[in-house]
């Protein structure tokens, strides 16, 4: 392989050798399904027709994404994780429905599936109340507040994530409280 692994691949190798139970290796959103499902085929050298996953590819990691074939075959146990991915993809977009454009923009950029992979890590996903809105200059953001941030006095602090997209791949994550 040309380059250490990325994100996506570690999530990947990690996700399979826990044999796709996601309760050893947690999947909170819908983005995280999509990116580490086709994981597996990019790592065949898949060559995807969608922008946002070759981008995605191609910049996770260094350099170990080589697109070059349509047909790839996946072994079974990959086989039956991608469909289970498949599967936790299509319940998490009932709990969380992303925009479209917002989704192409954070799929694009590995950094901002790297934030919300850690962000989960712990088994529970430390956020709700999430909310998508698009800005008047046209950049998306993703806000969402710690859960149990509703419990806290109007003084105290509470923790709050924002990604901030302002096109295709050019994202920004911040935490603050």
């Amino acid at each position: 392989m040309p380059g250490e692994p990325g994100h996506a691949l570690t999530g990947w190798r990690e996700l399979l050798a826990a044999g796709c139970d996601f309760g050893v290796s947690p999947v909170h959103t819908p983005i995280e399904a999509r990116v580490l499902r086709n994981t597996p085929f990019a790592l065949l050298g898949y060559d995807f027709s969608s922008s946002d996953l070759k981008t995605f590819f191609s910049r996770d990691g260094a350099g170990w994404y080589e697109p070059h074939d349509k047909d790839v075959t996946l072994a079974a146990d990959a086989t039956a994780c991608v469909d289970a991915l498949k599967a936790r993809e299509k319940d998490l977009r009932k709990k969380f429905e992303v925009p479209k454009e917002f989704e192409t923009w954070m799929t694009a950029d590995p950094d901002v599936f790297h934030h919300l992979w850690i962000w989960g890590r712990d088994g529970a996903f430390p956020y709700d109340n999430i909310s998508f809105t698009k800005t008047d200059i046209g950049e998306w953001e993703m806000r969402a507040t710690a859960s149990g941030c509703e419990e806290l006095p109007p003084d105290v602090d509470c923790a709050m994530f924002i990604i901030t997209c302002r096109s295709e791949g050019d994202c920004d994550a911040d935490a603050a409280g």
